[in-house]
């Protein structure tokens, strides 16, 4: 296989994958359809890294291993590592991402920090050299969203991400710490659409409705629930005004504040709603105690 030459992936090639950059793609969508030419371009003139594609038809357990429940969705493989791609899709877009990726200022893992709970790929975590003790008890804070490992250097600095990256934080740590660890963060919420509904027809949901398409409210909301999306219930997110006639079915026709909706698709008859007055992270765990009978009194509707 040469460098240039566009890879078909499936479940047993896909095991060695490494520098490389995958289209997750089916084929009747037209946003897959629409940059089929652009990524064939793109994978002719490029010889530092390979190229290649997923049909999420064909494969669709790959793809859901890759958390891929869109379409497209790219992502390079480096190291050991994945980076998934968001902005305008052109090929200058594409080698300005993985240039950044690939870009040699790298920090060397320290060895307190490479046990296998800061090295998962399940968490998102930080290095920071040792902070003073006010400035730790802010880090403190998002200890349940990120995991941080402390360095002994004479310095509050931020060293590095958990790929290696060098990022330097330079702001107050008592008012601009969470805009920077959400900014630098790898989370996201899915967006649930027709096109990946089928996906999720035998999974536990929880979908927070939105009133509007806000990515800077919805990457803070992602690294929020970030925890809770891996141990229990999938997360996804819906614009209502994209959405209109799933959401009647909920009895919603109006979304003024954001609104979670439980489904537990082992029991189809049932969903459960509650509007988000407070903390986010909290209203999603009450509306799961709910779901699986750990409260009582929550607001229960039936198909």
């Amino acid at each position: 296989i040469t460098l240039n030459q566009l890879i078909n992936f499936d479940e047993q090639t896909f095991e060695s994958i490494d520098n490389t950059l995958i289209k997750f793609y089916i084929p009747n969508c037209p946003y897959c359809q629409a940059l089929q030419p652009i990524f064939d371009e793109f994978s002719q003139q490029q010889n530092d890294f390979k190229l290649g594609e997923v049909n999420c038809k064909e494969h669709p357990q790959l793809c859901k291993q890759q958390n891929v429940h869109e379409y497209p969705v790219i992502k390079f493989y480096f190291n050991n590592f994945s980076y998934q791609f968001s902005g305008n899709r052109s090929q200058e877009a594409f080698l300005a991402f993985i240039k950044e990726i690939k870009r040699p200022e790298k920090f060397e893992i320290p060895a307190q920090c490479q046990h296998e709970a800061y090295l998962s790929k399940k968490y998102q975590f930080f290095f920071f050299e040792t902070p003073t003790l006010e400035n730790k008890s802010h880090l403190l804070k998002y200890r349940t969203y990120i995991k941080i490992c402390y360095i002994q250097k004479p310095a509050d600095k931020l060293v590095a991400s958990r790929d290696g990256h060098i990022i330097k934080f330079e702001g107050d740590f008592s008012t601009d710490l969470e805009d920077f660890l959400v900014e630098n963060s790898k989370s996201y919420l899915v967006e649930l659409t027709s096109q990946n509904f089928d996906f999720y027809q035998r999974e536990k949901l929880i979908i927070l409705v939105l009133d509007d398409e806000n990515d800077q409210l919805r990457q803070k909301l992602a690294f929020q629930l970030h925890k809770i999306n891996d141990q229990y219930f999938k997360i996804v997110f819906m614009v209502a005004k994209n959405r209109v006639k799933f959401l009647k079915q909920f009895g919603i026709s109006k979304v003024a504040k954001p609104i979670l909706i439980g489904l537990d698709n082992e029991n189809e008859a049932n969903y459960w709603k509650r509007e988000v007055n407070g903390d986010i992270k909290e209203e999603v765990q009450k509306l799961i105690d709910v779901i699986v009978g750990g409260e009582q009194g929550e607001e229960k509707d039936e198909l």
